[in-house]
């Protein structure tokens, strides 16, 4: 994984994951945890991930698309409807 682009409220465009550009090779994933301050209780995140073979020289890079998913402030009111 080259790179990562999240759109939501305050968090955007970096290199990587937590730090890291992991190789992930085939039959296998990669899952990781991040945080990123709300400025409202509720939002919402999608963005895509930069990859890139490792095998094949001179590849070009592609986009996997992260899907839109909900977010919501830990402890938030609305977790009890």
């Amino acid at each position: 994984m080259q790179s990562k682009e999240l759109i939501f409220s305050s968090c955007g465009r970096g290199i990587g994951v937590i730090g890291e550009q992991p190789v992930i090779l085939p039959k296998t994933g990669f899952e990781y945890s991040s945080a990123c301050p709300l400025s409202t209780p509720n939002g919402r995140m999608e963005g895509d991930f930069e990859m890139k073979h490792i095998d094949r020289v001179g590849s070009s890079t592609f986009n996997v698309a992260i899907a839109p998913f909900s977010l919501s402030m830990i402890g938030d009111e609305s977790d009890d409807i």
